[in-house]
């Protein structure tokens, strides 16, 4: 206003009613200080849930507290009420910018998790600091959850190369101490499967049929359950620890946060470039619990100590797809949390029935594998003890 010609500002003060001109000003004020506020907003924004903008310096210093928007394009719909706190099914924007900077971390982790399914039969139990401890289904664990025998050579106790002598005395030893004249009905279903394996097993025509069927399945399955964990274990914990640290490989991101948290704890696996627990209590808890808290897809657990060798066993065989292909929409089906559920079931749930017999049994498959798991732990542990001395480390 100040800067108008004389001529003018005379002019306007004629039509201007008395105090306009006081008033004029004080809306130039305003809108001043208005552009000014926005202005500070967006930069605010722009640098980050921080304050200050991100930058490879800013990451190193803050690895555990930076979220950075990895999955900007992401839009999930959420059902998950228990997991999330979203009681209904809503469409999250594109862009974390519409909600509160205490938001925007919880919101991130939910639209990337929510790319694999959330198993409602896995119990998630919320600990006081916030991390989540997750356990498998504890009967079926207890009854199905232990290694046992997995082919026919394995339940003889006898190698793939045994002649028919060494499968004979197998036999003879199995029968002599597992007969269900003996030890009642528990032994009823294996010694059958015994018999029906040495039928196969000493038959010079039926025994190479079997032996390529159990070498294709192995090729497609991978390994079987030994009942070792692949992580070791570390020394930064007490000796009555019961807990373990487990990341689902399906939801992680490849986003390091973990691993800057607690080095000495978790690594990066060099197929999938997915962060892996290499050493259980490499780092003190503190450094731990930073490191699970960093994790901006909420992928990193803590479980039972004694169901962490079946849950890594269990991701060894989940299907995987690339990083890339997980920010482009494309998500693995599998959750080894809900594939550890199915495999407990279909152990318990495996029995000899008319679908198991001498014929049926040359193809070695999941239905047969379950049914010897399920018979053999039947048995009283002190004959799996002694019988099985491989498996005795890990029936108590």
């Amino acid at each position: 206003f100040f800067c108008l010609p004389r001529s003018t500002a005379r002019g306007l003060e004629v039509t201007m009613p008395k105090g306009g001109r006081l008033g004029l000003l004080l809306a130039v004020v305003l809108l001043g200080l208005l552009v000014v506020d926005v202005t500070l907003r967006k930069e605010k924004v722009a640098a980050g849930p921080l304050g200050y903008r991100s930058n490879a310096a800013a990451h190193f210093r803050r690895p555990s507290r930076l979220i950075g928007e990895i999955g900007r394009g992401l839009r999930q719909k959420s059902h998950h009420q228990n997991h999330c706190g979203f009681s209904d099914c809503v469409e999250r924007p594109v862009s974390l910018r519409a909600f509160p900077r205490s938001q925007r971390r919880r919101i991130f982790s939910v639209r990337a998790v929510e790319q694999q399914p959330q198993p409602d039969s896995t119990e998630i139990i919320w600990s006081s600091s916030g991390s989540k401890y997750r356990v498998l289904d504890e009967d079926a664990f207890e009854n199905s959850g232990k290694p046992a025998p997995s082919d026919f050579y394995e339940m003889l106790g006898v190698s793939d190369k045994a002649n028919t002598t060494e499968m004979k005395k197998a036999y003879r030893q199995i029968f002599r101490q597992c007969h269900p004249d003996k030890i009642g009905d528990d032994a009823a279903e294996f010694c059958e499967l015994v018999n029906i394996a040495y039928d196969i097993l000493t038959d010079e025509t039926q025994r190479p049929i079997y032996d390529n069927e159990l070498e294709q399945y192995k090729e497609t399955e991978g390994e079987t359950f030994d009942g070792r964990a692949k992580s070791v274990w570390g020394t930064k914990c007490n000796a009555t620890e019961s807990r373990a640290v487990f990341v689902d490989e399906l939801t992680c991101i490849g986003c390091r946060m973990c691993s800057n948290a607690a080095e000495d704890t978790f690594g990066i696996e060099e197929t999938w470039g997915r962060a892996r627990v290499k050493t259980q209590w490499g780092d003190d808890e503190e450094r731990i619990a930073e490191a699970i808290d960093s994790c901006p897809v909420d992928c990193i657990y803590w479980v039972q100590k004694r169901q962490l060798p079946l849950l890594e066993y269990i991701m060894g065989v989940c299907n995987r797809v690339s990083v890339a292909s997980m920010m482009n929409g494309r998500s693995s089906s599998d959750s080894p949390f809900s594939r550890a559920e199915t495999y407990l079931r279909t152990r318990k749930s495996a029995g000899v029935d008319g679908s198991l017999n001498r014929e049926t049994n040359l193809i070695h498959n999941e239905k047969l594998q379950a049914a010897i798991a399920r018979a053999w732990l039947q048995l009283p542990i002190n004959i799996r003890k002694d019988l099985w001395p491989q498996y005795s480390e890990f029936q108590d």
